[in-house]
C-alpha cells in the first residue's frame, strides 16, 4: 500500500510539473498608450509564445468595457507557436487617463485567465473651465460662465450647444476663431435641484466631429 501511495504522489508530482510547463508566455500584461489629439481609434497588440508541451486553446477574449475591442488572432496555438491579441479602444466623448481591462480565458490547467491591462492617456481637444457650473437652490440666477480653449494649437469650431431639458439658457461666444469660446449660462429656476447636461458639439481635423460634455447643477 505505501508504494502504491509513494507511486501515485510521483505521478501526482509528474502531472503538476506537465500542467505548470504548459503556459501562455506575455510580452506584456500592460500598455501606455499616448495617442495623437485628433485619435478616434487607438489599437494595440499584447504578443505571447506557448512555452509549453502541448497545445493551448483561447477559450475567450473579453473586454471589460464596451469601449475597448479584443480578439485573438487564432483559437489554438501549438508548442512553441507564437500569436497576440490584437485590442482597439474607441476615444469617443473620454479624455485624461483610461485605464481598460481585457480579460482571456485559456484551457491551460495551470493558469487559464490573465487580464491585460491598457492605459491611454487622452489629450483634451478643448480644455473647460469649469466643465461643472453651480448654483445654490433658492440664490439669484447669476449668469456664469464655462471657457473653452483648444489645446496644442489644434484648431477646433463649436459648431453647436444642445440642452438636455429646458431648464437653462445658454449662449455661445466665439472669442477667437478655430482658438477660444465661452458658453454663458443662466438657470431657469432655481428653487429646486437638478442637473442640466450641456452637449458641446465641435469639428476639428479634416472633418470630424465630437461631441463633448459640460453640466449646470443646482443643489443645496
Amino acid at each position: 500500500m505505501r508504494i502504491l501511495n509513494l507511486t501515485l504522489i510521483g505521478l501526482g508530482i509528474c502531472l503538476t510539473a506537465s500542467s505548470a510547463d504548459a503556459q501562455l508566455k506575455w510580452n506584456r500584461l500592460t500598455a501606455d498608450l499616448h495617442p495623437s489629439i485628433d485619435a478616434i481609434e487607438v489599437p494595440c497588440e499584447f504578443e505571447f509564445s506557448n512555452s509549453g508541451s502541448y497545445p493551448i486553446k483561447i477559450v475567450e477574449v473579453k473586454p471589460v468595457c464596451a469601449c475597448t475591442a479584443a480578439t485573438a488572432d487564432k483559437g489554438e496555438y501549438q508548442p512553441g507557436e507564437k500569436g497576440k491579441i490584437k485590442a482597439s479602444f474607441t476615444v469617443g466623448e473620454r479624455v485624461g487617463l483610461q485605464s481598460k481591462t481585457i480579460v482571456v480565458r485559456t484551457d491551460d490547467k495551470s493558469s487559464n485567465e490573465v487580464e491585460l491591462t491598457i492605459n491611454v492617456t487622452i489629450p483634451e481637444l478643448l480644455k473647460m473651465n469649469p466643465r461643472v457650473l453651480l448654483w445654490d437652490v433658492g440664490s439669484t440666477a447669476q449668469p456664469k460662465s464655462i471657457q473653452l480653449d483648444a489645446s496644442q494649437d489644434f484648431p477646433v469650431k463649436v459648431t453647436a450647444i444642445q440642452v438636455i431639458g429646458n431648464r437653462i439658457f445658454t449662449q455661445l461666444q466665439e472669442i477667437e476663431p478655430g482658438k477660444s469660446y465661452r458658453i454663458t449660462v443662466v438657470p431657469k429656476n432655481l428653487s429646486l435641484a437638478y442637473t442640466a447636461l450641456i452637449k458641446i458639439d465641435i469639428q476639428y481635423g479634416e472633418g470630424k466631429t465630437k461631441t463633448l460634455k459640460a453640466f449646470a447643477q443646482v443643489g443645496e
